[in-house]
């Protein structure tokens, strides 16, 4: 997997993560837990550090509970 494969892989990653919290952020007025699944796949370990500060972020949300795979 090649570099600019595994930035276009993590730009996906991110932007289904943002788009899962701004849904959950949009009904403020009757908030409901969310879930975000943070999957990955590195040879480098590069992209697993990423998905790390991804879930990480996604922790810091009031009512959002975080899953983590990947190897």
């Amino acid at each position: 997997m090649n570099r600019r494969e595994c930035l276009k892989r993590a730009g996906v990653l991110s932007a289904a993560v943002i788009l899962a919290l701004y849904s959950s952020l949009s009904d403020a007025a009757d908030p409901q837990p969310v879930t975000v699944l943070v999957t990955y796949h590195t040879d480098s370990g590069n992209t697993e550090k990423m998905a790390q500060a991804v879930a990480e972020g996604a922790k810091a949300v009031a009512g959002t509970s975080v899953v983590q795979t990947g190897r």
